[in-house]
């Protein structure tokens, strides 16, 4: 039986990369061996019958056939979180995506201390009923002061054309000793590159939650950059809808970024630079929340 069709292999072999690199080992009760070859799956679990039965927690063992098989893998490729997978810059596969956005930017760089790379990467997602592959061109920035780089991308190809120019900040790193003047400034050139000369109206990423191994921190001693700095609150429509602000998301607020929801998922924090006129447009689309944010973040920097 075929389990996905020869357009998906490679996405599917990145999916099992990246399970493979979970301390879980699996996602969605799928380690990376039976997402590769759905034949090593013999039984699906109910963890809920656990309590029946402490000693061994996988009491609700049920054995499944092909169909099962078929049906729960794909499940598996519609649910799992769509993810961009950096092939490396300047390699002869940069000129295979769009590049017009970056041509803007490169022009732009000439009067800052900043100099660029390009970049190729793919988007893992699932897209008419298939996990596909799709080419994105990336750029990397690099501060010619300092050893912070940052690499991006235009939101447009990922998420489609908008009505507000988007630009997605995948990371900013410091390859040499921690420097925060240094990255605050590197943040302050970043903003007046994409905000102020190239006219993006908003510029967002996320704080990183896990370590990523091709691109090692310089942290020293105990690593508590995922630790709980402090909570964030939303109250909408009587609700209130709180937010873990990690220390590594207090240090990118006090480098320059606001806090603000993702863009991506309601349930997560984001860090982001925007534009007057977009702050502006923000407020007018829903000022109880947005007002609350940008209070917040007056605030924040004195916690």
């Amino acid at each position: 039986m075929e389990f996905y069709g020869d357009n998906e292999i490679a996405a599917v072999r990145m999916i099992a990369d990246r399970v493979r690199e979970t301390d879980d080992y699996e996602y969605d009760g799928w380690s990376p061996e039976e997402i590769l070859d759905p034949t090593r799956k013999s039984y699906i679990f109910d963890n809920s019958l656990s309590f029946l039965n402490p000693i061994y927690c996988r009491k609700g063992a049920a054995k499944i056939n092909d169909l099962d098989r078929s049906l729960g893998l794909r499940k598996l490729l519609k649910n799992y979180p769509p993810f961009i997978h950096i092939e490396g810059y300047e390699s002869d596969d940069s000129s295979r995506a769009e590049n017009e956005w970056i041509e803007g930017i490169e022009k732009a760089t000439e009067s800052l201390n900043i100099s660029t790379q390009r970049g190729f990467g793919w988007q893992n997602q699932y897209s008419n009923c298939e996990r596909v592959l799709k080419p994105i061109s990336l750029l990397k920035l690099q501060d010619q002061r300092s050893s912070l780089t940052a690499e991006i991308i235009d939101s447009d190809q990922v998420h489609g054309k908008s009505n507000h120019t988007i630009a997605k900040i995948l990371f900013i790193q410091n390859e040499g000793r921690i420097a925060p003047y240094k990255t605050k400034a590197f943040v302050r050139s970043v903003r007046e590159l994409l905000i102020d000369k190239c006219g993006y109206d908003f510029v967002y990423g996320h704080s990183a939650n896990c370590d990523q191994l091709d691109h090692q921190h310089n942290s020293l001693g105990t690593d508590k950059r995922f630790d709980n700095h402090h909570n964030f609150s939303l109250t909408i429509d009587s609700k209130q809808h709180a937010f873990a602000v990690s220390n590594l998301c207090h240090f990118w607020n006090l480098m320059g970024f606001m806090v603000t929801p993702s863009p991506e998922n309601e349930n997560d924090l984001a860090v982001s630079l925007m534009s007057a006129e977009y702050k502006k447009f923000l407020l007018n689309l829903a000022p109880e929340l947005w007002g609350q944010v940008f209070d917040y973040n007056k605030s924040a920097k004195q916690k």
